[in-house]
């Protein structure tokens, strides 16, 4: 589906405030993920990563698909003045979607990256 094509829920401040606290989230995970191996962590112990992981991999894809997953649950959207209902039953479904593959998505990467913790040495 072409970008250009697909609803929006989240204006320009959202989207930098989810692309911001992403990466802060991800680069924590990865430190501490890091200082885990490095320390000689107990595995089981690694998996404490997953959740940051999570955050931060839900924040950076929201951004990117300005797409908040809460709001598209909710069939809101926050264009920059308040929280609002979606009136459209189609952009409603379509926002449903993204969402939904959003967090999937940060999902999938934040178990592949905590199994890669895991599994290292």
């Amino acid at each position: 589906m072409d970008e250009t094509s697909c609803p929006i829920n989240i204006d320009a401040a959202g989207q930098r405030a989810r692309r911001i606290s992403g990466y802060v989230t991800l680069g924590f995970a990865v430190a501490i993920g890091l200082y885990m191996v490095y320390a000689d962590a107990p595995r089981w112990a690694r998996f404490a990563v997953g959740p940051p992981l999570l955050f931060g991999f839900l924040g950076v894809l929201q951004a990117q698909r300005k797409t908040c997953v809460v709001l598209a649950a909710q069939n809101r959207r926050n264009l920059g003045h308040g929280i609002e209902k979606v009136d459209s039953v189609g952009d409603a479904a379509q926002l449903r979607q993204q969402g939904m593959s959003v967090f999937v998505m940060s999902l999938a990467l934040a178990a592949f990256w905590t199994v890669g913790f895991w599994i290292f040495p």
